[in-house]
């Protein structure tokens, strides 16, 4: 994972951690507030989309309308899940259920880039130098 990706990725967990300490206390309305619209349009879609691959080839206007397009989803799907449970669609409901898909996905994504990189072989172990007529 590129150095740009891992900062995002680390920025979207403190919004996760964020949205999960609203759900616990009261934070100052503009800290909610860039958290809520940060999480509902952004971090969700993003640390699932890290989670879910490690193909890092698409560019950033990729990068934006995948984690937008993945947040807005997973937002309302959460928010369906909620109304339809006797716990109820509440803001605080919502802030801790979102905060902990981010901060659960940032963690596999987290995991996957860790056990990847100890886990590829090395290429250039592996390449074999031929000549024009194919002998080693």
């Amino acid at each position: 994972m590129r150095r740009p990706h891992l900062l995002v990725l680390l920025s979207s967990t403190v919004v996760g951690c964020l949205l999960l300490a609203e759900a616990l206390v009261s934070l100052p309305g503009p800290v909610t507030l860039v958290s809520g619209m940060a999480g509902v349009f952004f971090a969700t879609g993003f640390s699932l989309a890290c989670a879910l691959s490690l193909d890092l080839r698409l560019g950033p206007t990729e990068w934006l309308v995948t984690s937008v397009g993945a947040s807005v989803a997973l937002a309302t799907c959460t928010a369906v899940l909620l109304a339809a449970t006797p716990l109820g669609l509440t803001r605080v409901s919502f802030a801790g259920v979102l905060g902990s898909c981010i901060v659960l996905l940032a963690g596999v994504a987290l995991a996957r880039v860790r056990f990847t990189r100890t886990t590829q072989p090395d290429v250039q172990q592996h390449r074999v130098d031929l000549d024009r007529r194919g002998r080693h």
